[in-house]
């Protein structure tokens, strides 16, 4: 196989670049291609229209008589012998002409090829009165929760995936909090405070002891691992938990 054959294979060519690509990106390199090719073309356009306006000077012909009997009289002419018209050569557009041009400080906008939107040329005061008007500041974004106070505590309910039950206890325990009884006040101020109380608390509860014995079960003996609180120990207002564990 031809080694150029072999490297064009699967591949489509573009139109525009007549370069070769594979078929999944073509569609993109195709509208790319075609941006850069439409704006090259503007761009030349541009100039070709600016070039050829300021070309078109208003000067009065050379008086050729003149020229002439320089280059009779002498070989040995100068330059500033060559009469030279007087009049100042205009490099004005027209008006009609002038109007079509960019001027100093106008914003262009292009935007993307699947808006099928064209580019929008358009003057500094222009593009400024088009923007949107910027947005107040929403003074209470918490609604449309009645209070900050219960956005940021239903926050913090969310945060802890608490349930339905969990919700309704912890609101209730806020609402005593709330009345501040004299004879069941609220003094916890931090998580900190909390946690010791917990230490404080644990030397109050019976510690669990692991005990292993075996299961005699079909012809085999079956270890075992007992966690379990003395009975003897425990206080009856404390409840004891078994744990049982396979070695």
């Amino acid at each position: 196989m031809d080694p150029l054959e072999s490297d064009i294979s699967g591949k489509s060519q573009c139109d525009i670049c007549k370069k070769w690509f594979k078929k999944r990106g073509l569609g993109s390199h195709k509208a790319k291609c075609l941006r850069e090719l439409e704006s090259d073309n503007a761009n030349a356009a541009f100039f070709d229209h600016t070039y050829t306006h300021a070309m078109q000077v208003e000067a009065p012909p050379l008086d050729e008589a003149a020229v002439n009997k320089v280059y009779e009289t002498s070989h040995d002419f100068q330059v500033s012998d060559i009469p030279i018209p007087n009049s100042t050569i205009s490099f004005s557009l027209s008006p009609e002409h002038h109007s079509s041009l960019p001027n100093m400080g106008d914003v262009k906008t292009e935007y993307h090829p699947h808006s099928q939107i064209g580019t929008k040329m358009q003057s500094f005061e222009e593009y400024i009165s088009s923007c949107p008007p910027p947005v107040e500041p929403d003074i209470e974004p918490w609604l449309p929760f009645k209070s900050r106070l219960d956005f940021e505590i239903a926050e913090v309910m969310l945060e802890a995936a608490l349930n339905c039950s969990q919700k309704d206890r912890l609101i209730k325990l806020i609402h005593r909090a709330v009345e501040n009884s004299p004879h069941d006040p609220f003094t916890l101020e931090n998580g900190k405070g909390l946690d010791d109380m917990w230490d404080s608390a644990s030397v109050l509860c019976t510690n669990f002891k692991k005990k292993p014995f075996t299961v005699p079960y079909k012809d085999e003996d079956w270890a075992f691992d007992l966690h379990m609180c003395d009975p003897q120990k425990k206080k009856k207002s404390h409840k004891c938990f078994v744990k049982v564990t396979e070695i």
